[in-house]
Formats: C-alpha cells, sequence, structure tokens
C-alpha cells in the first residue's frame, strides 16, 4: 500500500555567481567557461555517494576526477579526468567504507575549459543509512521546524507559511525522546478551509502545489542498497474520538524507476502499523519483504500519525512519537 501524506514537485536550481572584473579581457577570455562550485553531498554511503556541482548555461559538459589524497595523485579507477556529459550530479560507486575521498570538477565547450574546481574532501559513511535518523538535529524556519538536512526529511509544515495564524504545524521537534535530546512529535489537525492534515516524517522534498496538494511532496532519496530490516522506537495515541479507530504508519519502502512503464516500481518494503494505544517509547522491528531481486535507486521512509491521511482519513489528535530509527544489514 502506497500512501502520499505530504505533498510536493521541488525543483532545486543550483547555481553560481560569476563575478566579472572591469580589466580589459580578450574575446577568448570572455569565452571561458567557468569553473564550477561542488556543494557539500548529502547522500552519502559506505560505498557510494551523489555529488553535484553548479550547473552552467553554453557549456558542453563537465570532467571529474576522484583521489585518495588531495593532490590527485593517487585517482581512483575509472575516475581520472572522466567525461561525465552535461549532467550536474553524479553517484561514484565502488568505494570503500569509512574512507575520505577528494573530488573536483571542471566544465569544458567550444573548445575551451575552466580550471578545476575548488577540491571537496566526502568521508564515505560505516553503513547505508539516512543522515539524522535519531532526529537530533532541526533546521528552524520562520513559522516552524523541521528535521535536518534539508534535502534528506521533509515534512508539510510548510503550509503554516501561507498563514501561520491559520495552519498549524503538525510536525514538531519533542524533547519527550527515547534517547538523547531530541525526537519528532507528529499529530492529525483539522485546520477551517481544509481537510485532515496528518502530521508526517518523510524523506524527500516538499514544497506547497496549489492545484494538486497531493503531489507537493517528492518523496526519497538516492539508496540503492537492500536492508534486512527497518526499526526504531515509537509513541502512539490514536486521536480524541474513542469510537473512531485511527492507525499510525511507519513505512520503508525501496523503489526503481522503471523507463518503460513511466513509473515507480515497488522493490521492496517494511511496514509497522497499530491501532493501539503505545504510551511508552515501545521498539518497532519490521522485516523488509522484496517482490524480485531488481537494485532500488530510491528510498522512501514515511512516519505518518493517521495511516489513511492521503485519503484525510483519520483521527483529529492523533499523535505519532518517532525517535532513533535504523536500517539493519545481512552479516
Amino acid at each position: 500500500m502506497k500512501h502520499k501524506y505530504l505533498v510536493l514537485s521541488l525543483i532545486t536550481i543550483l547555481g553560481i555567481s560569476l563575478a566579472w572584473t572591469s580589466c580589459k579581457k580578450d574575446d577568448d577570455d570572455d569565452n571561458q567557461p567557468q569553473a564550477p562550485a561542488v556543494f557539500d553531498p548529502i547522500h552519502v554511503y559506505s560505498t557510494y555517494f551523489y555529488v553535484s556541482w553548479s550547473s552552467q548555461a553554453g557549456i558542453n559538459g563537465y570532467i571529474v576526477e576522484l583521489a585518495t589524497d588531495a593532490g590527485f595523485s593517487n585517482i581512483v579507477p575509472g575516475y581520472g579526468n572522466k567525461d561525465v556529459g552535461a549532467a550536474s550530479i553524479l553517484e561514484i560507486s565502488g568505494l570503500q567504507p569509512n574512507t575520505s575521498y577528494y573530488f573536483h570538477v571542471k566544465s569544458y565547450g567550444d573548445g575551451e575549459e575552466s580550471v578545476f574546481s575548488g577540491v571537496k574532501e566526502i568521508r564515505t559513511a560505516g553503513m547505508d543509512t539516512v543522515r539524522n535518523m535519531n532526529f537530533e538535529r532541526w533546521v528552524t524556519h520562520s513559522n516552524y521546524e523541521n528535521p535536518a538536512p534539508v534535502g534528506v526529511w521533509a515534512t508539510a509544515n510548510k503550509v503554516k507559511d501561507l498563514n501561520p495564524g491559520l495552519y498549524p504545524a503538525t510536525t514538531e521537534k519533542t524533547t519527550d525522546a527515547q534517547e538523547g535530546d531530541y525526537a519528532a512529535r507528529m499529530f492529525t489537525a483539522i485546520a477551517q478551509g481544509l481537510p485532515l492534515i496528518t502530521g508526517s516524517v518523510a524523506t524527500g522534498v516538499f514544497t506547497v502545489d496549489h492545484s494538486n496538494p497531493l503531489k507537493s511532496l517528492v518523496s526519497g532519496v538516492p539508496y540503492r542498497t537492500k536492508p534486512e530490516r527497518f526499526n526504531g522506537y515509537f509513541k502512539y495515541y490514536p486521536g480524541y474520538d474513542l469510537q473512531k479507530e485511527d492507525s499510525c504508519e511507519i513505512r520503508a519502502t525501496l523503489f526503481r524507476w522503471d523507463a518503460m512503464l513511466g513509473k515507480r516500481d515497488t522493490i521492496g518494503e517494511a511496514i509497522h502499523r497499530t491501532s493501539d494505544s503505545i504510551k511508552e517509547y515501545t521498539f518497532f522491528d519490521a522485516p523488509f519483504v522484496y517482490y524480485h531481486g531488481a537494485t532500488p535507486d530510491s528510498l522512501e521512509l514515511i512516519f505518518a500519525s493517521s495511516s489513511r491521511g492521503s485519503d484525510f482519513i483519520g483521527n483529529e489528535g492523533s499523535t505519532l512519537y518517532i525517535d532513533n530509527v535504523g536500517l539493519e544489514f545481512s552479516k
């Protein structure tokens, strides 16, 4: 079962500011491609990561290098002066866990090349988990807070910017944690002029799509590992109306884009749902069920205070607490 609790369509525009001097330059200098700016990667795993840089108009492509030293004397095989075409994001794989790598990129066009960008050090992780799965770090906005980092975790709290006095932020940081300083608390609410709003946290990016709110969430993060289990700690209160049943949803789903069908194909998922009132933090442990052997390309994690929130069905006041979630792998 697939649910869309948040709503989003996001286009991330990457750019850099080009400073032009008033000095005289010949035409060749004016046409010289500019060095891209490499962004801090947010999707970094044990043997692969995704790196991106500022895109530029009027160039033909980019050349990248990856090394195990900042002087680029020890180039990683396959990544020496590698032409990656015009894309400004790259998956780099075949790496070692807990290892520092050094990356730079240059642009080319019309027979000219830029100098290489500044060097970006990227250290691989020890395990293939998503950042901030203990919800200790949050980003403060003017009207709400969201789990950090931007681009990994998303909530529907952004709707509060439309009218802070009318629309609630249905996800918040709480000190009522299972461990550490903070946890995530989400609740189902009713706002004037809107259908039921389900509190939820998901991997992905959220912006407000007025024409189709259910398209406001672009869910999932780049990911191509197949975990064995999905677990963590939660508490749940199923709403104010004891005559109306509600349930929370805790779910991890692995997808792969099917170019032939033009849609995402579900590779596997791990789900935990309950309508019980859970007053103390309780461990959930959901095994992944795989439907076929394909390698995934994205991971969607969703925590929702009402499991049928995508149909605007739930119980006002249903509240879900989540803390210290994780992914487990075969040994």
